[in-house]
């Protein structure tokens, strides 16, 4: 499937909530032509890692996801495409040469690409991590820690990281409807994240309810069904042309 372009990438909207906005897109990985439609990355990633064949993989995904970003550049301005690093790329000794390379290639913009890394990916080993994430980040990019929350760094790790914005976990945002704890985990990142300087993004939201909470908190972005589901790259075309967003 790598070898034959028969993997897909969907594009899910974020939302700026200052506005009801699109801010951004998060690529996200699908593998189709299955009797029951697309396979999910949480089937056929474990079997990529097990192979050896992440590599491969992750270069596939950053490849294709930053030739749509270069386009929707030229498109309609700037606007930031979310890309997923495995544990596999973040530490690559030339991963940033290899980022580079392919922005020149393509004459894509560094400030229109945000890289998510895991927080247990960074986990691995954090010197190394932080060493890979100040480099990329001072070449321009975005970085986000994703899945906030549920991994096991310390808080003290947190102010170390080189990153622009966090993610709550959708664990906690869909938690909000019947836990009054997760509320108030979600209230204490969004408040934490803004006394550090950094965009709080909240990722799984399916609800009205939920939205108006994480307005009412102050979360600067979110994304989920209640926004849109994840589009193809002409869908979104479609969605943007149109003035996708929130309904107010």
């Amino acid at each position: 499937a790598i070898s034959s372009d028969g993997l897909l990438l969907h594009y899910q909207p974020q939302i700026a909530l200052r506005d009801h906005r699109v801010a951004g897109v998060e690529a996200l990985l699908r593998w189709p032509g299955f009797e029951n439609g697309s396979l999910s990355p949480a089937v056929f990633v474990p079997i990529a890692e097990n192979n050896g064949l992440m590599p491969d993989l992750g270069r596939w995904v950053v490849e294709n996801a930053f030739r749509q970003a270069a386009a929707w550049q030229a498109q309609h301005g700037p606007m930031t495409t979310a890309v997923n690093l495995s544990a596999v790329q973040l530490y690559q000794p030339n991963l940033a040469d290899f980022l580079l390379q392919l922005l020149e290639r393509l004459q894509l913009n560094a400030e229109n690409i945000d890289l998510e890394i895991t927080e247990s990916a960074v986990m691995r080993n954090v010197d190394d991590a932080i060493a890979a994430m100040k480099q990329l980040r001072d070449k321009g990019f975005h970085i986000s820690l994703d899945d906030f929350g549920t991994g096991y760094s310390s808080l003290s790790y947190l102010k170390r990281f080189p990153v622009s914005r966090i993610k709550i976990d959708q664990s906690f945002v869909q938690g909000m409807d019947i836990s009054a704890g997760d509320i108030a985990i979600v209230r204490n990142v969004i408040r934490l994240g803004h006394d550090l300087g950094l965009l709080v993004l909240a990722e799984g939201v399916e609800t009205r309810g939920q939205l108006q909470r994480l307005s009412d908190e102050g979360c600067d972005l979110v994304q989920g069904f209640f926004c849109s589901k994840p589009l193809a790259a002409g869908q979104l075309g479609e969605f943007l042309k149109q003035g996708g967003g929130l309904v107010h």
